[in-house]
């Protein structure tokens, strides 16, 4: 091989070299870090899903496990719903922010539906026809 050969051949090995760097080592490093979670899930253990939703583990299956969300409220997902195990002081203050949300039902505004019948008439009485806006 001669030394323009080896110039032809440079870029493409530079992009070798970036593509495992950039994309293969990343997705191993994932792969990696999920076996490590699936790992590290137990009985009892506090998880967060991929959608969000908080809950302790009261099964593991193969492929699923049972979250218990609630008291009395379990829900079956996939091992791959689970996106994080909580350590003691992510739990402690999912906790603490659980308490600070009112479970007031007088706190939501009512509408009735009589208050939104009155335009449609009184616009009907006067003759004029009621715009799409309103």
């Amino acid at each position: 091989m001669s030394g323009s050969d080896l110039g032809a051949l440079l870029p493409l090995l530079l992009l070798v070299a970036a593509f495992v760097f950039l994309i293969l080592r990343p997705a191993r490093n994932r792969q990696r870090q999920m076996a490590n979670l699936q790992g590290s899930l137990a009985v009892g253990s506090e998880v967060m899903l991929t959608s969000g939703v908080f809950g302790k583990v009261t099964w593991l299956g193969d492929e699923t496990l049972k979250v218990e969300i609630s008291p009395d409220l379990e829900i079956r997902v996939h091992r791959h719903a689970v996106g994080r195990v909580l350590d003691d002081e992510e739990r402690i203050r999912m906790a603490s922010e659980s308490s600070d949300v009112s479970d007031d039902a007088d706190s939501t505004p009512d509408i009735e539906a009589s208050d939104a019948g009155d335009e449609s008439e009184n616009a009907a009485s006067d003759g004029k026809q009621p715009e799409k806006g309103d």
